[in-house]
């Protein structure tokens, strides 16, 4: 929106509407660190803050919903950063907004139309015009703010090609980053006018001439990034690369994990050109010393290298001209001609482009182990189709271990990458024929980046290991085949049965260690029936009854019971969240999960409806026909045993659930599924007493969900503790203990 605000300006004076915006962004920055509920990155701090001052100056405060790109002519989904999409439920459940009924929240970019857009406008204004605005009214007034704001931003594009060609000497710099925080005059640490100070020409990334054999030469990373504005930088990072004089300042936020993704690329396109760059990460606090000096010494090594680069073709066409001879003398020196083809394609550096594997047969697949029990069926009926499975180990040294990858991304990222190569050297595996399969993803969080990551972690830590494929694949597997999809399923379903009842029975039993035997030896003979063994059906049955005919107390000493929500790698990862259905139990509770099969369920129905309203329809036709087809087994097959019903069965019902957490339909990701997670598990169980919210560090959705807590506790009643693991192995759980000792 900070991008966008001539527009929203425009279009409300169109309608009649005065208007009010902020100066003094430092006072605003102070106020959103007061009333912020989570550790966020400066522009959510602020955000924050211009919403508590905003609100206390005008009647209505307008915070729309930012989704994706909607006029994207691509064919990618370009998506605004997990905070973006979050920014205004963050927001107005916090302490910035006291009056939630004053704020004007519709949904302006999405992928549902322009007739969609209109309709929110029109529904979110009403208060204002006492319930007579027009909505032809307000389709014009956003015609005509469109239409003059994009002739507008067609002008400042042009400041560039204004500019003429640069002089021999002259250093031009393209300021990188999101405009929020690029253009923000209370971010942005005074950065343009520094480098104005060195007489350095400066122009934003969206005002550089579109070059099409620019965006050609990273079309494999522009494939694999889903972000909008991340899409915007590198792209501005390949013209910068091969244009003469034209150097490139990457200005991003601290915390900000996105661009802790995207910062490996855009270094990559800058040192295949060989060309200097510089990466500025700013944060909240209003001081530029430090800044300063780094933009000496980087205007310094641009202008070097300008110098140096106008002496270069002389000696490079020497160079080549010598190699031409010598390669033509002694041709049969293989090694010669290749030294040759380098030096003419400038092959310098780690591939800019990911490339992933596109099948799994021939090849040994690692599995990442998110969940040892279901993984472990996964795997098994992997083995099934035909592949040779494994599933990888984890334990806190790998941990920590893979935090010397980490520059910013979510940890699990790098726990699978180091997993990945210590099993691939433990048992002495050809690199070059093993895979890991890693989930696909299409949600606004850093999930879908995880495969492609990840081969960049490999690439750059070579010795072989480089060689190594990475596979991104449906969680349903539904790709490889749609009988593995259904057994999948089962697998799924299988494995959230065992952890449910071993969570079930355990707080009770009366022979200490009698459930975690019983559950050892139903994962042996699940894993058998999953690999072809024996029968899936009967192999469920045998584990319930082993379960049942454990000994327990009488049903007068319930424990308090407590529900894990959270990140999908963490939640059900004894190693990553230190044991935390031990230390649950141990306090004296009795932990509540969701089987995968329920949870596919909770979330389904929502997933559908906004495949339908942004036109996927044939996705929509495919996994619903998919998942009615496995319930209908799941029933005629198990019957009522292991069936759950399917607790959102209307759109309406979750519609207002998520609305009460200021949360729409349109969203998605894990806070979106927790929240419906969350009120489902009250409806299931009324006497819940504790929610613990479990996430790693850097983790967008955790963060998100974390700054959600406190209207969970209003909606529900039960009070809500997150856990943060960081990888260190500093032991996070002791933090639950006041809520048990309470709750008993």
């Amino acid at each position: 929106m900070d991008d966008e605000l001539p527009m929203w300006r425009r279009f409300f004076a169109l309608l009649g509407l005065q208007t009010v915006v902020l100066g003094d962004r430092e006072r605003t920055i102070a106020k959103g660190r007061r009333v912020a509920t989570a550790d966020f990155c400066a522009p959510m701090i602020a955000l924050h803050g211009e919403a508590a001052r905003l609100l206390s100056r005008a009647d209505y405060l307008f915070l729309p919903v930012y989704l994706q790109e909607p006029e994207s002519k691509q064919k990618r989904k370009h998506q605004y950063c997990y905070y973006t999409q979050y920014a205004m439920p963050v927001v107005v459940q916090s302490g910035a907004c006291w009056k939630r009924e004053r704020v004007l929240a519709p949904v302006v970019a999405a992928a549902s139309g322009r007739r969609f857009l209109i309709d929110e406008l029109q529904r979110a204004l009403q208060p204002l015009m006492a319930g007579s605005l027009d909505r032809r009214k307000v389709a014009a007034a956003y015609r005509s703010a469109r239409r003059w704001f994009s002739k507008r931003r067609a002008k400042l594009r042009r400041t560039y090609t204004a500019f003429g060609p640069a002089e021999i000497d002259e250093v031009r710099v393209a300021l990188l980053g999101r405009p929020y925080t690029v253009l923000n005059c209370g971010l942005n640490k005074h950065i343009p006018e520094l480098l104005g100070a060195h007489g350095i020409k400066t122009v934003f990334e969206d005002m550089l001439p579109v070059r099409r054999g620019a965006e050609r030469s990273i079309a494999g990373v522009l494939d694999a990034v889903h972000w909008h504005y991340a899409t915007e930088v590198l792209t501005a990072a390949a013209i910068a690369a091969e244009t003469e004089g034209l150097y490139p300042v990457f200005v991003t936020s601290f915390k900000c994990s996105p661009d802790s993704f995207v910062i490996e690329y855009f270094k990559r396109i800058m040192e295949r050109a060989g060309k200097p760059y510089v990466v500025l990460q700013l944060d909240e606090h209003a001081s530029s010393v430090g800044y300063e000096t780094r933009i000496e010494a980087a205007v310094r090594a641009f202008r070097n290298h300008r110098a140096e680069s106008r002496r270069r073709p002389e000696l490079a066409s020497s160079r080549l001209r010598s190699l031409r001879g010598l390669a033509s003398e002694f041709s049969e020196q293989l090694e010669l001609r290749a030294l040759l083809e380098k030096q003419e394609k400038r092959e310098t550096g780690a591939p800019v482009n990911p490339k992933l594997v596109r099948r799994l047969k021939d090849n040994t697949v690692l599995f990442p182990s998110w969940d040892p029990v279901t993984c472990s069926l996964l795997v098994a009926n992997l083995r099934r189709g035909g592949y040779d499975a494994r599933l990888l180990a984890e334990d806190e040294h790998t941990i920590r271990a893979a935090m010397r990858h980490n520059t910013g991304q979510c940890l699990p990222v790098n726990i699978i990458a180091e997993e990945y190569m210590r099993y691939i050297r433990d048992n002495d595996l050809d690199p070059a024929r093993t895979v890991l399969w890693m989930a696909r993803a299409g949600v606004g969080c850093n999930i879908r980046m995880f495969p492609y990551f990840i081969k960049s972690i490999l690439e750059r830590c070579g010795n072989g290991i480089e060689h190594a494929g990475v596979y991104a694949g449906d969680l349903s597997h539904f790709e490889l085949s749609p009988a593995l999809s259904i057994s999948a399923y089962f697998a799924y379903l299988a494995g959230g049965f065992v952890r449910r009842a071993a969570c079930g029975v355990r707080p009770y039993e009366l022979n200490p260690g009698s459930t975690d035997r019983t559950a050892a030896a139903a994962l042996a003979t699940l894993e058998r029936a999953f690999s072809g063994d024996d029968s899936i059906e009967a192999a469920l049955h045998f584990v319930a009854d082993r379960f049942a005919a454990i000994p327990v107390s009488a049903p007068r000493d319930r424990k308090p019971k407590v529900a894990i929500i959270g990140d999908l790698y963490l939640r059900d990862n004894e190693v990553m969240n230190q044991d935390l259905i031990g230390a649950i139990e141990d306090g004296g509770g009795e932990v509540v999960t969701t089987p995968y099969n329920e949870y596919v369920k909770i979330v389904s129905h929502a997933y559908f409806e906004r495949m339908r309203r942004e036109g996927r329809y044939s996705e929509y036709l495919g996994y619903s026909a998919l998942f009615g087809a496995m319930e209908a087994i799941e029933r005629r097959v198990l019957g009522e045993r292991f069936s759950t019903h399917r607790p959102f069965a209307e759109q309406q019902q979750i519609k207002e659930t998520l609305q009460r957490f200021g949360v729409r339909i349109e969203h998605s990701g894990e806070t979106h599924d927790n929240l419906l997670k969350v009120v489902h598990l009250i409806h299931e169980h009324p006497d819940l007493s504790l929610i613990v919210h479990a996430g790693p560090s850097f983790c967008c959705p955790s963060l998100i969900t974390e700054a959600l807590t406190e209207r969970i506790r209003e909606v529900t009643g039960v009070p809500v503790v997150s856990l943060t693991y960081d990888g260190t192995g500093t032991y996070q759980n002791d933090k639950i203990q006041p809520y048990l000792s309470f709750a008993r």
